[in-house]
């Protein structure tokens, strides 16, 4: 079920005018741009002598073959063979369905494309926030990473002082059901010797920050499932985030 899903392959400014190699779910893909600047993503395997496409060039908008120079168009279709005259014989790669959105390339690995565009970031390009990127690489999967993120008492002793400390103070939730997941909003979350929460909030006074969650569950009451994780190899992935801040809250920490 998860194959069916949007999956940020890489950003948008780092497709240009070479192919990009990614990985999911244990297919290698090469993604590249027509000559209009369309994305298009194939596997990552000639169909002649299995070379790595990724290590070829974009050349007028198709994609060759690092070893005889086989061209592909964006659909996958064999266009040219450098040292054979006349119509090529017919042959093409999988494409895989792929969009620009939100500065990120997307691909669906699977063979049910969602029926709803990627979900789109909150607050992005909205007036009042600012919004950052990051691009990191876990030695996990995305199993575990998503697990770790969810797992709130951790961070008083992974993290300790950073967010939490280990108070052992009861915190109150209540969550909303929605029709894709849940948006859990916590009070009287314990922040006492916090430097993440002292600069947010440094004054006693000032009205308490809310803190909310929004949990996704994809496949829940739709057949579109939707994600934003990125997965690249088996033991380390990485992922691609986008975090929306305030202004106000930006413009303490830069």
């Amino acid at each position: 079920m998860l194959k069916n899903c949007w999956y940020i392959a890489c950003p948008s400014r780092k497709l240009k005018n070479r192919p990009v190699a990614r990985t999911l779910f244990g297919r290698r893909l090469v993604f590249f741009r027509s000559e209009s600047g369309q994305v298009s993503a194939l596997d990552d395997c000639c169909p002649h002598r299995n070379a790595p496409l990724s290590a070829g060039e974009v050349a007028d908008g198709q994609l060759a073959c690092p070893y005889h120079g086989w061209r592909f168009d964006r659909q996958g279709r064999l266009v040219e063979i450098p040292y054979r005259a006349g119509t090529p014989p017919d042959c093409s790669i999988h494409q895989y369905d792929c969009v620009e959105q939100d500065g990120y390339v997307w691909v669906c690995p699977g063979d049910k494309v969602p029926e709803e565009a990627p979900l789109v970031f909150p607050h992005l390009g909205l007036h009042g926030w600012t919004s950052f990127r990051m691009e990191t690489l876990f030695a996990a999967n995305v199993e575990a990473c998503l697990e770790n993120f969810l797992d709130c008492p951790h961070a008083t002793h992974v993290h300790r002082y950073w967010f939490r400390t280990p108070t052992a103070k009861p915190v109150m939730a209540q969550v909303t059901m929605l029709e894709d997941g849940a948006v859990a909003e916590y009070f009287q979350e314990p922040r006492e010797k916090s430097l993440v929460w002292s600069l947010l909030s440094p004054s006693p006074h000032r009205s308490p920050i809310p803190w909310f969650r929004r949990f996704w569950a994809p496949g829940r009451d739709q057949d579109s499932p939707i994600a934003h994780f990125s997965c690249q190899g088996t033991r380390q992935e990485k992922r691609f985030s986008c975090f929306s801040l305030s202004q106000g809250l930006w413009r303490m920490f830069f």
